[in-house]
């Protein structure tokens, strides 16, 4: 029995070796796999696998969105001068929370100048 244990002892070392070896290299395949298809299957290079990627929330607009819903807006406003936000709304099917930023830009731009305050509020294009 003790002749046993002390053949299964002197093979164990040689073993747990092999198995240390083994999991380095599966580690290091494992992370060449990941790196290789994150690379190729999500259509990133690797010149700018660095660079961070914008995430919008969905149903969020982006600047180029909002920067043509405000050329339809002044185009609408320059045919039908003082007009309100919700007739400018109505017009362009757009809902009041919607219309707000791009008409805030063309206010800060000053494309649109208005008159009144608050409800009363009219749009007119300079």
């Amino acid at each position: 029995m003790f002749d046993r244990l002390a053949r299964l002892a002197l093979m164990s070392d040689p073993v747990e070796d092999l198995i240390r070896k083994f999991v380095v290299e599966l580690k290091q395949l494992v992370r060449a796999d990941i790196v290789t298809s994150l690379l190729a299957g999500e259509g990133v290079s690797a010149a700018s696998a660095g660079k961070p990627q914008i995430v919008r929330a969905p149903g969020k607009r982006t600047p180029e969105q909002i920067e043509e819903q405000g050329k339809a807006i002044i185009a609408w406003v320059r045919k039908n001068q003082n007009s309100s936000a919700q007739q400018i709304a109505d017009a362009l099917n757009l809902s009041m929370t919607e219309l707000s930023l791009p008409l805030s830009r063309l206010r800060e731009t000053k494309s649109i100048r208005t008159t009144g305050k608050l409800r009363g509020t009219k749009y007119n294009v300079r």
